[in-house]
């Protein structure tokens, strides 16, 4: 946190550690970090994971809890690659799963404001839609498609639970209009994947195949992202969590940027995670390379000025980056940090 160049950090919590029973609130974890970032003096960015990451007692029935139906999934990222997963999560339309939602959100809002640390809090991810990260996405793999045999066949269960693109819509819009109450002044963060973030069922309950599977999420993740948009007009920003030093930042991403009219924002790619680094800085997951201090700076300069950016998306309005490579890679950091402010 004291690398000169870092101006912010990410307070990331999981809401079944923040309500770990129905209306019981634990805040010493999440005051202990905000604490330590104030320390530094750093701005806030808050992160609340839902989804997967809801508490148990959200499935149970009243009155220990309020009774949203329970999907249990397990699935791999990067296409069935990465580490096998189970989790358990509401659809994200179901109204008990928002009502509580939202009920946390105006509790987490309240205890900020009560403790004077809602002043530092200027970026919060607009969560409520998601699996077991930040990302809008919800679980989509089969195990034909991943060649894995543990996997759940997410697009059966999701038909089963009468899944349609229009009902996660009127869910983005009740989960939007939540944060915007609650954090008003705050800008709202949409870390979005541009392909296989939702399962390819159409409005009428098809499941689609090939080109025709890609371009329905495309659309619906078009939606989802004006629709979030809508609910915070004017303090909007869409996120992807990769850049790459060898690669242009995804040109979906800034198509949509334009699009909206919205600014951007980065993580870096966390492909060396399992080594406990971050950033790996070429090819690909699983294909990746180490990084030095100039291919770490090409890969934060790859955010810092978008391709195919313009207007308010010509550059990018911030980086996260992990702490391993914070460490290692200070000096790019602060050469980023320089070039992010001229």
């Amino acid at each position: 946190m004291a690398v000169t160049g870092v101006d912010g950090a990410a307070v990331v919590m999981r809401w079944a550690e923040i309500e770990p029973r129905k209306a019981v609130f634990d805040f010493v974890e999440l005051d202990r970090r905000i604490e330590m970032a104030r320390s530094h003096g750093l701005s806030i960015e808050l992160g609340i994971l839902a989804g997967g990451n809801a508490p148990e007692w959200l499935y149970e029935p009243a009155p220990t809890g309020v009774g949203a139906q329970r999907l249990n999934f397990v699935f791999s990222h990067h296409g069935g690659q990465g580490k096998t997963l189970a989790v358990a999560m509401a659809p994200p339309w179901d109204a008990a799963y928002l009502d509580a939602f939202a009920a946390l959100l105006a509790k987490v809002s309240e205890h900020l404001r009560s403790t004077g640390a809602m002043a530092h809090v200027n970026v919060v991810k607009l969560t409520g839609i998601n699996t077991d990260t930040d990302e809008l996405r919800l679980p989509n793999e089969t195990p034909e498609e991943t060649g894995n045999a543990e996997v759940t066949d997410a697009v059966q269960t999701w038909s089963q639970a009468g899944y349609r693109p229009q009902r996660v819509v009127e869910a983005m819009r009740r989960v939007a209009a939540a944060w915007a109450v609650a954090f008003p002044s705050a800008w709202k963060v949409l870390p979005i994947i541009p392909q296989k973030s939702f399962p390819p069922i159409g409005d009428r309950g098809r499941v689609h195949e090939g080109p025709q599977a890609a371009e329905a999420v495309r659309r619906l993740l078009k939606e989802l992202s004006r629709t979030a948009e809508a609910g915070n007009h004017g303090r909007f920003i869409l996120q992807m969590d990769w850049l790459n030093a060898d690669q242009p930042v995804r040109p979906h991403v800034m198509e949509l940027a334009r699009e909206l009219g919205v600014p951007v924002a980065w993580q870096t790619n966390f492909y060396l995670g399992r080594e406990g680094r971050g950033a790996g800085c070429g090819g690909r997951f699983g294909e990746t390379s180490h990084c030095d201090a100039a291919s770490f700076l090409r890969l934060l300069e790859s955010g810092i000025a978008p391709a195919g950016g313009s207007g308010v998306n010509a550059r990018g309005l911030f980086i996260e980056v992990f702490p391993p490579d914070v460490i290692e890679y200070g000096a790019s950091i602060f050469k980023a940090h320089e070039e992010m402010l001229r």
